[in-house]
């Protein structure tokens, strides 16, 4: 089958080459921050990577509701793009990766382990960085092609554009990953530190999320492998739980043969109805943040 990047239509000629970007930094961190923030508002009369990249196709403009003009990306190819090249050394990339994320993720620097040892380090810095406006704005945003983004995926879109700050202004996300071992998919990983980062909203299917890190469950075998070292659960909230969350054991000879063990990669980010502060909680409803104020 002929690739699409490569193929007489000439697709490939929309998507930004490798060479483009590193001969350009400016260009390459402007398509970073549209990566992350899903859209650019800027004016192509003063923002010179933005009038490149809608020159050459990488960015189409849109109508926002407001009546203000956005750019995002064309279409989900240019975010999840299956094409083979001598960009990478190994084979097709499968399409849930995201083509720009991949190809920007290529000139990230060393991952600042000595800054954030732990996947929960860096969550929870990430999470100081949430925009009070964003969260608190009603209905779904844009993203490629301009569709709309469900709700549901805001704290998700919110979650890499913070992380993307917490990190020095560097993609080290890889967003809806799928390992050979699963069928399933972690909303974000990070393949230098081999971390795994699982978003939920309001307690969605909690139980069945929190499974799949235990033995049996779809994400163990990547855990068994050594493919996810450390791996965490966010549940964002806008109210606290009544229960205290934990996997169902049986130890024999115990009276009571039910015993709740602790999640410890599980953590409620719950907010104040306005989105002005937080708390973080964990499994087991013990306060481990108290109260931040969100100042964006």
């Amino acid at each position: 089958m002929t690739s699409l990047a490569t193929g007489p239509h000439g697709f490939k000629r929309s998507l930004p080459k490798r060479d483009a970007l590193q001969s350009n930094p400016v260009l390459a961190q402007f398509l970073k921050e549209v990566l992350v923030s899903g859209k650019s508002e800027d004016k192509v009369e003063s923002n010179e990577a933005l009038r490149l990249c809608y020159k050459r196709g990488w960015l189409q403009a849109e109508m926002l509701a407001e009546g203000r003009k956005a750019y995002v990306f064309p279409s989900k190819l240019h975010e999840r793009y299956e094409f083979s090249n001598d960009y990478f050394s190994r084979n097709m990339l499968r399409l849930s990766c995201r083509y720009a994320e991949i190809l920007l993720n290529n000139s990230a620097p060393e991952f600042p382990l000595h800054e954030f040892p732990s996947v929960r380090d860096l969550c929870f810095s990430a999470v100081r960085r949430f925009s009070r406006t964003f969260l608190s704005s009603s209905g779904p945003s844009l993203s490629a092609g301009a569709e709309e983004r469900p709700v549901e995926a805001q704290y998700r879109h919110e979650f890499a554009r913070a992380c993307y700050l917490a990190l020095s202004y560097n993609l080290h996300l890889t967003a809806e990953w799928k390992s050979p071992l699963s069928n399933s998919q972690v909303d974000f990983q990070i393949k230098s530190v081999k971390w795994a980062i699982k978003c939920v909203r309001e307690g969605d299917r909690l139980e069945d999320h929190i499974s799949r890190f235990q033995p049996g469950g779809r994400y163990y075998p990547m855990i068994e492998c050594g493919e996810i070292q450390d791996y965490i659960l966010l549940d964002f909230r806008t109210s606290k739980p009544r229960r205290a969350r934990g996997m169902v054991s049986f130890s024999p000879g115990l009276t009571n043969a039910d015993q709740l063990d602790d999640v410890p990669f599980l953590y409620f980010i719950v907010y104040s109805e306005d989105y002005a502060a937080y708390e973080i909680y964990d499994a087991k409803l013990n306060l481990v943040v108290d109260k931040v104020a969100l100042l964006e």
